[in-house]
């Protein structure tokens, strides 16, 4: 695990597992509580929790890209 803290790059991996795994559990369990069932709780808990991940990630990306000089134009080349 400490192996994530010693790079931004690491830092950026754990911080990309999180924010997938949070969006994973709010898409698949708790907007089907929500719909399915009318649970509201786990969705208003999750939300928040998922925003701040996502954003700890684009500021981290910006951070990463800044630092190893990724060119936009370059990797948008790759997709």
């Amino acid at each position: 695990m400490t192996k994530f803290f010693n790079s931004n790059i690491g830092r950026l991996r754990l911080l990309a597992i999180l924010e997938g795994l949070t969006l994973l559990v709010l898409v698949f369990v708790s907007v089907p509580l929500k719909h399915a069932f009318g649970v509201t709780q786990l969705s208003s808990i999750l939300g928040p929790i998922h925003g701040i991940f996502f954003l700890l990630f684009v500021f981290n990306t910006i951070s990463v890209a800044t630092e190893y000089e990724w060119s936009l134009i370059k990797q948008l080349g790759k997709c």
